[in-house]
């Protein structure tokens, strides 16, 4: 199970990033982290150690981006955050092909693991991807 939140919340960018036009998703909130705005001066710039390839993900992203590019990212927080989104039922592969889309691999999201709560009151284990440290 995956939680989506910001452009992965979306059914056509889900779709997009995994091809898969039947995907199964459901709303619902990630309970203990907070929604952030990251701009592009903030994405890291240096080559993260195991990196598929020697680049950083601003050099990256700076390829199909402006300067004054921003994104949602998350980082862990208090007891009452949450940050609304979908939670998606991917396959491995699925779950792959949108860790490659953020970048994971490259140093700037790391993957992380969390509860949500769909609005029919369901506690799911959940996987995602959020602020790096550091």
């Amino acid at each position: 199970m995956y939680f989506g939140y910001g452009a992965n919340s979306q059914r056509e960018m889900m779709e997009t990033i995994t091809g898969n036009k039947n995907l199964v998703g459901k709303p619902g909130v990630l309970k203990g982290f907070k929604l952030c705005v990251q701009r592009m001066d903030q994405v890291p710039d240096s080559v993260f150690p195991g990196s598929p390839a020697p680049i950083s993900p601003k050099k990256i992203l700076k390829e199909s981006w402006p300067d004054n590019f921003e994104t949602y990212m998350i980082k862990p927080g208090g007891e009452t955050d949450e940050v609304a989104g979908t939670v998606w039922e991917l396959s491995p592969l699925e779950r792959e092909l949108v860790r490659d889309w953020e970048l994971v691999d490259f140093g700037w999201y790391k993957d992380m693991k969390g509860k949500a709560e769909t609005l029919d009151g369901q506690i799911i284990d959940v996987q995602t991807e959020g602020f790096r440290e550091g």
